[in-house]
């Protein structure tokens, strides 16, 4: 880990059951702490939208978990 112009640099960051969709998701937390990294590899891993919440109630998709799926899409 090094810092580098005020970001956090690591090779590989993992992030996994974000649930995005969901009124439980803190797409918040997730948007600072992407914006606090750089990063050379991010691997989404398991839940970060969760389609099955989603399909059986109602999504839950204010504006932050817009900007968050934007930045884990790439």
């Amino acid at each position: 880990m090094s810092q580098n112009a005020g970001l956090l640099s690591y090779r590989s960051v993992f992030i996994s059951d974000v649930h995005l969709g969901t009124k439980d998701a803190r797409a918040e937390y997730l948007l600072d702490f992407l914006s606090h990294i750089r990063c050379e590899y991010l691997f989404l891993n398991g839940d970060i939208f969760d389609i099955w919440k989603m399909k059986t109630s109602r999504w839950h998709w204010p504006l932050r978990s817009r900007h968050a799926g934007g930045l884990c899409a790439g």
